[in-house]
């Protein structure tokens, strides 16, 4: 619930701690490796400010860090040794577990939460991803209404990404299908209620659907 606290024993480059934060938990997170501290404070704007004006301290372990653990590891009287090796079959480079999306690796079954509009067809994720909207265009004087739209629809739902063949677009913005949890198409709906309009500039498989709303919506 907000205003928990969120406790992560191995904590890595602060994905947690960054979710805690956007969705109003606090947390503790523990990290043997210091080479993780300038990621951490760069994923939590630490040195920037925000909404939420949060308290960010970080307490060095000086004897923990001096420890020899390999020892310590070695003397403890139960440790498993898998006898049969398997070989890896996945590649832990692809599972992203809410970070920040890969390029070549997007995941399909993700759900998120809308943290920033950028415009009428651009929005920021919880996880700091920039997407855009794919086959929706902005309608002139009519950004803010749009914008609006997709703050009313989005916000405190999860929501969740579909992609077709363009994945990118010139500016490496990642070309996305945005549903709601209960799979409202917000791309569609967009075009639906007059918002926007199809944008035929790249091709993809909903862009005959996109234009039949376009023309609906222009017959009243």
């Amino acid at each position: 619930f907000a205003g928990d606290t969120v406790l992560d024993p191995f904590a890595g480059s602060g994905t947690t701690a960054l979710a805690a934060m956007n969705l109003e938990r606090n947390s503790i997170g523990y990290e043997i490796n210091p080479k993780f501290v300038d990621i951490i404070r760069e994923k939590l704007a630490v040195k920037q400010s925000n909404l939420w004006n949060p308290r960010v301290e970080f307490v060095h372990d000086h004897a923990g860090a001096d420890a020899d653990w390999r020892a310590m590891f070695a003397g403890l009287p139960y440790i498993f040794r898998d006898p049969v090796q398997m070989e890896r079959k996945v590649d832990p480079k692809k599972m992203q577990f809410g970070s920040k999306l890969d390029a070549n690796s997007p995941r399909r079954d993700d759900f998120y939460y809308v943290k920033k509009i950028t415009g009428a067809d651009r929005l920021m994720l919880s996880n700091e991803m920039e997407i855009r909207l794919l086959g929706v265009r902005p309608l002139r004087g009519k950004s803010t209404e749009a914008k609006d739209f997709i703050m009313r629809k989005t916000r405190g739902k999860k929501v969740f990404l579909r992609f077709d063949r363009e994945m990118h677009d010139d500016e490496g913005k990642l070309l996305c299908y945005l549903y709601l949890s209960d799979k409202t198409f917000i791309n569609a709906h967009l075009i639906k209620r007059g918002l926007a309009v199809a944008d035929s500039s790249f091709s993809h498989r909903h862009a005959g659907r996109f234009l039949k709303y376009q023309e609906e919506v222009k017959n009243g």
